[in-house]
């Protein structure tokens, strides 16, 4: 089994797909960073001038991180090969549990948490819980570089492991604004209303409608739902699939009609239709709001 799994990377590794995608994205990846590594930078000034200064460390450490990723990058030749080769996947793990670390913190922490931000909307909380937890850089992140499907399967169990378990500790600083109770409420009967005909009695949840205490349970699945369709099941959908016709026979290949080869745009639409995206996405969504209700029950104690 370890032979086997030790071989499988290595054939990753050696493919010229991925070796491909790496150097497509590497200048994206460098950019792209150094964006976001100014953004953070302007949460660790927001953060520091709160009065907050040790929080204020994390994403100011995340910007450092990004500028002598886009230094190397820009000014040493020799670490793009490498960065192709071998490191843009190893380095890709670290710096999104940096983040996940960086928005999980802040989110539960800072006095200036997003949590707050919802309104008294259920809608908005959504959108607010989805960055917090970190099932939004995840369905951003993933698709954004390019990775291939092995990878992306491989990957990530190790960056919803965080998440996951900080599930109850952000649901319980969300539910100290005596505002979102209800929102809570609303959105997890709203949820519960789009996915009964599918999920059923696994994802039908009765849980107490009145107080924080009973508003936990309904924050819990929530939230594992956010992660599990837009952290886990949204990057699987959306990732490179290994190139089918790397085993194909070269000649073979130089016999298929010439009209099966399509543009970016047709060859973008085709993969879309031979997935199933939609439906796959809705029975996904199914899953993860049981997943989420398993969870509810088990820790929303």
């Amino acid at each position: 089994m370890r032979a086997a799994a030790a071989q499988f990377a290595a054939d990753y590794a050696a493919n010229p797909r991925r070796r491909t995608i790496n150097e497509e994205r590497a200048k994206d990846d460098a950019t792209g960073g150094l964006i976001l590594g100014f953004l953070w930078l302007g949460v660790a000034a927001k953060t520091w001038w709160g009065g907050e200064a040790g929080l204020a460390l994390l994403p100011a450490s995340y910007g450092l991180h990004e500028a002598t990723y886009f230094a190397l990058h820009r000014w040493v030749p020799s670490f793009r090969g490498l960065y192709v080769r071998f490191l843009r996947e190893i380095l890709f793990i670290p710096a999104m549990l940096h983040t996940l670390a960086t928005l999980i913190t802040l989110s539960v922490w800072s006095h200036s948490s997003i949590l707050t931000l919802h309104g008294g909307s259920s809608l908005r909380l959504l959108l607010v819980l989805a960055v917090a937890n970190g099932s939004l850089a995840h369905s951003m992140y993933y698709p954004f570089c390019g990775f291939l499907l092995p990878y992306v399967a491989a990957a990530l169990p190790l960056t919803l492991l965080l998440p996951l378990a900080s599930s109850r500790l952000l649901c319980r600083r969300l539910l100290e604004d005596a505002s979102s109770t209800q929102a809570v409420t609303n959105l997890q009967s709203t949820l519960n209303i789009a996915h009964a005909a599918v999920a059923g009695p696994f994802g039908w949840s009765d849980f107490p409608s009145t107080g924080a205490d009973a508003a936990l349970p309904s924050c819990i699945q929530v939230n594992v739902y956010l992660i599990g369709l837009l952290g886990c099941a949204l990057p699987l959908l959306l990732a490179r699939p290994l190139p089918e016709q790397q085993q194909q026979p070269r000649q073979q290949r130089r016999r298929q009609p010439a009209e099966q080869q399509t543009d970016g745009a047709g060859a973008l639409h085709e993969t879309l239709r031979r997935q199933h995206l939609l439906p796959r996405l809705a029975l996904a969504s199914a899953i993860a709001w049981s997943i989420g209700a398993a969870a509810a029950f088990t820790f929303g104690g």
